[in-house]
């Protein structure tokens, strides 16, 4: 049963172009399969937590979605809040060798700037379809590489809104399942780069 309560709340922090109710998810994922989502939002970086304060005031159980490459959705639906972090979370900085990304953005894309700066390192990622937050969380990888090997979350939280215990992406990979049984997401993600030759 949809919260009117809630959702208002909702447009005040995001406005109404940013939240969707009963929204198709097959319109957001790449199967192109899926029943609605009770509500569907699209955050900038500084609205997911207040957005998450929400959820947590009116007991609304909620999920993080990136590019929606490794996501299937029955025709049921989504009961809940999906937060999708994708255009409105994607800015990619260079500093030296140093890349940061946000959630939002495709690893192709990231991997294509670092490439375009003279960096090497994430020529892995050039060819998977997902975004910089699923890749930490997920330890994204191809042809040898992985997100373990390069790169390192930026504020993994987990779902309880406490912070990770351990830096997600770095050391030995842990599914996020087996933190408490709360799940991660991330905001972002940094590798540390190579100059080419």
């Amino acid at each position: 049963m949809l919260n009117e309560i809630f959702a208002e709340q909702l447009r005040k922090i995001l406005g109404e172009e940013q939240c969707f109710i009963q929204e198709p998810m097959s319109r957001h994922i790449t199967f192109r399969v899926g029943g609605p989502a009770d509500y569907y939002v699209r955050p900038t970086g500084q609205q997911i937590r207040p957005v998450l304060a929400l959820c947590r005031q009116f007991e609304i159980p909620w999920m993080v979605k990136g590019n929606g490459s490794n996501l299937l959705v029955g025709d049921r639906g989504i009961r809940g809040l999906v937060i999708e972090l994708g255009k409105m979370a994607e800015t990619v900085t260079l500093e030296g060798t140093l890349v940061r990304a946000e959630a939002g953005a495709l690893l192709s894309a990231v991997a294509w700037q670092a490439a375009r700066q003279g960096l090497t390192g994430m020529e892995f990622a050039s060819g998977i379809p997902g975004s910089m937050g699923g890749a930490v969380v997920m330890n994204a990888g191809a042809y040898g590489g992985n997100e373990t090997d390069s790169g390192k979350g930026d504020r993994s939280h987990r779902r309880g809104g406490g912070k990770d215990p351990g830096t997600a992406g770095t050391g030995p990979w842990i599914p996020p399942q087996l933190y408490s049984g709360k799940p991660l997401y991330c905001t972002g993600g940094r590798v540390k780069a190579a100059k080419g030759r």
